[in-house]
């Protein structure tokens, strides 16, 4: 490997030979291999057999999730407390005697 005076490599050398390329992704290999139509029907089958999981699974992707609400209730309510400028001064010298 040449390398130039700051240790850099040199113009036209690769520097080795790299990250090996990836292999295909399980995802893509599943894809290629699986029916959706079938896995449909198969869902739908497993639903009507009383499958919960798979009846939820379903509902989830006809109707979408459903949205969790949340309660909030406040028991107390905070006192606020107003600074005024006036007051501060005021307070600030009495402070000081």
């Amino acid at each position: 490997m040449e390398r130039d005076e700051r240790g850099r490599f040199a113009i036209g050398n690769p520097g080795g030979p790299g990250r090996p390329p990836k292999g295909e992704a399980l995802t893509d290999i599943l894809k290629a291999k699986l029916d959706k139509d079938e896995l449909a029907d198969l869902l739908i089958m497993k639903a009507r057999e009383g499958d919960l999981a798979a009846l939820k699974y379903i509902y989830d992707r006809v109707d979408g999730k459903p949205v969790e609400t949340v309660n909030q209730t406040v028991r107390e309510i905070p006192e606020f407390v107003r600074f005024d400028t006036e007051d501060d001064t005021e307070d600030t010298e009495a402070d000081s005697e």
